[in-house]
């Protein structure tokens, strides 16, 4: 991973709190982008993560909290197209939430929210912000035990 940027002084202690809230996580994570983007241009962070020119993508990580470890990471494509982020909300050095992106549109998120260190969340959305279908897995065997489908599909 390429060296982490701190953003401590520009973040607020009622801000990272409210990160920790799993509810409070989809309106606060566009922040954190704007931000975490702005400086990582600014500082040029970024590591090449895979082999092969046509397939390598750039991981480009932020350390939010100033522990040396990132707590954002997101990679793009040889097009600089965001493929994948993943953030660490309770700050514990594991990846919490992972997002995929199909077309530079958010398509997929998986999120581990009792931090558990396993995905329990899985939701697919449409045109990058609509959610199409959700599963939760409830009893902690890494399957879905609760599906959910918007629109009629």
């Amino acid at each position: 991973m390429g060296r982490s940027v701190d953003l401590k002084p520009m973040v607020t202690s009622e801000w990272t709190s409210s990160l920790r809230n799993p509810g409070a996580r989809m309106g606060r994570l566009a922040l954190v982008f704007l931000m975490a983007a702005a400086s990582l241009v600014a500082q040029n962070r970024s590591t090449p993560v895979q082999g092969g020119a046509a397939d390598t993508l750039v991981a480009t990580g932020v350390d939010v909290d100033g522990d040396g470890k990132p707590d954002l990471v997101t990679y793009t494509d040889a097009k600089g197209t965001v493929v994948r982020d993943e953030q660490d909300f309770n700050h514990d050095g594991s990846m919490d939430d992972f997002r995929y992106y199909q077309n530079g549109q958010l398509a997929r998120e998986e999120i581990d929210s009792d931090f558990d260190g396993r995905i329990d969340l899985w939701v697919y959305l449409v045109g990058g912000h609509s959610i199409q279908r959700y599963e939760r897995d409830t009893n902690g065997d890494g399957k879905p035990d609760t599906v959910r489908v918007f629109g009629g599909s």
